[in-house]
């Protein structure tokens, strides 16, 4: 009895703490055009919080500037020094312009010209301009290289943040949305921005300041920034929030469902089977169910005001200079000039435009610190355990050993896939042994966890929960990239890589990628020699190549030497099902040619080949067993399952029989049951040959 009067303890402590965390953390739903936002209520916004997001952000800034340096020096600083102008461009401007306008409005007072001075003022002026002139020259110059060096290296960044997930943390990632090279560049355009906006403001309210003098007050300087200050703490922004929005419109998400068809990857479904109007019906459908709701950007929709009011308030703000330079000029009208009016009003409405920058900007400046911050590699932390211990481990400190294979054992091993809404597990509760150098075949029906079995073994995910060993270590105290190093994955997956065919063989071994000798003889073991011969490139064939062409008003003639020109261009290569798993079988029997590998998971590759491409494979695959454990998924029971050390037969994430092929065919049950299924239209098929070949 004590038991249960404990489990309902502790769901009664879960549910007080689940209550204590709902009223900490209230959340307000709403839907914003094609969004869903969710936002928490349960964050200050102070000058601290927004103090502490800088400085979390300025280190990972200054890591990338320092880059940016070393890898563009002189755009690098061009581009620094043009920033710093456009900062005190406004303020030097109207200080010249000042000057001139006084000595201009004097002698015409007094009629009295003072010629020096005023040459002095004009060749400042047009100095002025021409080095404005240039100044914008070279940013527009310098910009584009910079950009391209820095694009370059953003790209590297986020290349080498995603390439270092192991799979379960790549999954996740791909939740988010992708930061691309694009948008890191404009969050060091908008840092960038915001830093120069705030060094204008500063140099124009030190101008305005002494211009102000003339007014008797500094007055006219404070409300010259009363529009700005007041709009910005009138404005709403996500950024200060904590917030989760997804695209839960049904119509905008069949859209863009619909615009995968024209990418070209389903253009020969889209022609074989007639579906070009089915697709413009269906998006047509989708647009009109759409109707008027907003697909424009979440910040851009939350930033609007409901109300004019606020816009008519700030409005009318903005025009309190003016009125205190009217009023001083009724009142002391000896304290004004024409010359004085004029700077005055120049400079509130740019002090006025720059406030208003910052105003805005500090919406970029959070932007762009929330964008370094995905950036960092170090919010990605890999879910697979890594350990410390090298492996293969030659024991007493040999160089050489024989290599025997991997062994495993599982132990009450459960797998569920991450985010998964099965209600059951991929893996339930296996266990199992596999010795160095088995060869090992699993069968099932689908979905029974053939697959994922090869994942857990090739340790592409760790288990939910239980434990595995590896040559009776515990796999997770093994260091993960030296396991993948020693284990070669050939699954059902064929996927090809947008690189030439010689490159996509010679990536089974990275270190000889461009040996064409290995590459070539790789490619004979897989069974991908022949077809690859008959192309016009040979092994440099690239199915998929990046292409990227424009052409314009030569539609009309095929006869003119651009259309030629434009039909040259290299164009994607269509291949077999059967044929991309040749290249990708080339491919593991290049790793082979590595030395390295001690376990061989063979997910069924040979879908999509005929039976004699099958047994070559198969036959390859085999001659390359010394030394490895090889595991097998197939649902074909061919001679593989008649070879097989151990044959583990799968269903419903358990395994259910597991023995050589004549014990579980004595046993009658789920194997011998599979196995009877294929084997029978083969048995009525040959009776059937043999008696229509019988004589009468």
């Amino acid at each position: 009895m004590a038991k249960p009067q404990q489990s309902v303890s502790e769901e009664q402590k879960s549910n007080e703490s689940k209550n204590e965390a709902d009223t900490k953390f209230t959340l307000h739903e709403s839907q914003v055009g094609i969004w869903k936002l969710v936002v928490g209520n349960n964050v200050a916004t102070n000058l601290f919080t927004e103090a502490k997001a800088v400085k979390e952000a300025v280190p990972l800034f200054l890591v990338l500037v320092a880059n940016i340096y070393a890898a563009a020096p002189y755009q690098f600083l061009m581009f620094t020094l043009c920033q710093l102008w456009y900062g005190i461009e406004d303020a030097i401007q109207m200080h010249i312009s000042s000057t001139l306008l006084h000595k201009i409005e004097l002698g015409l007072s007094t009629k009295t010209v003072d010629v020096n001075g005023l040459a002095w003022s004009l060749a400042a002026r047009v100095c002025f301009s021409v080095l404005a002139a240039y100044t914008q020259w070279c940013s527009t110059s310098v910009i584009p290289g910079l950009e391209s060096r820095i694009r370059s290296h953003l790209d590297i960044m986020i290349m080498e943040t995603k390439l270092k997930m192991d799979i379960p943390t790549s999954q996740n990632a791909n939740k988010e949305q992708p930061v691309s090279s694009d948008e890191a560049w404009c969050s060091v355009k908008r840092i960038s921005s915001f830093s120069t906006e705030m060094f204008r403001v500063v140099s124009q309210l030190a101008l305005m300041y002494k211009l102000s003098h003339t007014t008797g007050s500094p007055l006219f300087a404070l409300l010259c920034i009363t529009k700005p200050m007041v709009s910005s703490l009138s404005q709403t922004s996500l950024w200060r929030k904590r917030f989760v929005a997804y695209v839960n419109n049904e119509p905008y998400k069949r859209m863009k469902a619909l615009e995968e068809f024209t990418d070209g990857s389903f253009q020969q479904d889209v022609v074989s089977y007639g579906l070009r109007d089915w697709v413009i019906s269906q998006y047509r459908q989708a647009f009109y169910a759409l109707g008027n709701v907003s697909v424009a950007n979440l910040f851009e929709q939350c930033g609007q005001r409901q109300t004019p009011i606020a816009d008519i308030a700030t409005c009318l703000l903005g025009e309190l200079p003016f009125v205190y330079c009217t009023i001083q000029t009724i009142v002391s009208p000896s304290r004004f000039s024409v010359a004085s009016f004029a700077i005055l009003q120049d400079a509130a409405e740019r002090l006025r435009d720059s406030l208003e920058a910052i105003s805005s900007g500090v919406e970029d400046l959070r932007s762009g610190l929330a964008i370094l911050k995905r950036l960092d590699p170090s919010r990605y932390q890999n879910v697979i355990k890594d350990g410390a211990m090298p492996y293969p481990i030659l024991e007493e400190k040999s160089e050489k050993q024989e290599q025997k294979g991997m062994q495993f054992e599982f132990r009450s091993v459960s797998f569920a896939y991450p985010g998964s809404d099965k209600k059951t597990n991929a893996l339930d509760d296996v266990s199992l042994n596999i010795n160095a150098g088995d060869l090992v075949v699993i069968v099932g029906a689908n979905g029974s966890g053939k697959s994922t079995l090869i994942r857990i073994l090739s340790r592409l995910y760790d288990p939910s929960s239980g434990e595995i060993f590896i040559d009776k270590r515990p796999a997770a105290a093994y260091q993960v990239t030296d396991l993948h190093r020693a284990t070669a994955i050939l699954s059902q997956d064929s996927l090809i890589y947008p690189l030439s065919l010689a490159e996509n063989i010679g990536l089974g071994h990275p270190a000889c990628f461009d040996n064409q000798a290995m590459i070539e003889e790789a490619a004979r073991d897989g069974g991908a020699s022949e077809f690859i011969g008959k192309l016009a490139k040979g092994f440099e064939t690239t199915l998929r190549p990046f292409v990227e062409c424009f052409h314009h008003n030569i539609s009309d003639n095929k006869e003119h030497p651009l259309w030629k020109t434009y039909e040259s261009i290299e164009q994607t290569v269509d291949i077999s099902g059967g044929e991309r798993q040749r290249v990708v079988a080339a491919r593991t029997f290049m790793r082979f040619k590595s030395g390295l590998v001690h376990f061989v998971a063979v997910d069924e590759p040979s879908s999509a080949l005929d039976a004699d491409g099958e047994l070559h494979l198969f036959k390859g695959l085999l001659a390359q067993r010394e030394g490895k454990t090889m595991v097998f998924v197939t649902h074909r029971f061919g001679h593989l399952t008649k070879l097989a050390d151990q044959i583990i037969c799968m269903k419903d994430g358990s395994i259910v029989e597991a023995g050589r092929h004549d014990e579980l065919m004595s046993l009658n049950g789920e194997y011998a049951n599979l196995y009877n299924i294929q084997a029978t239209p083969f048995k009525e098929s040959r009776d059937e040959i043999s008696r229509s070949s019988t004589p009468l």
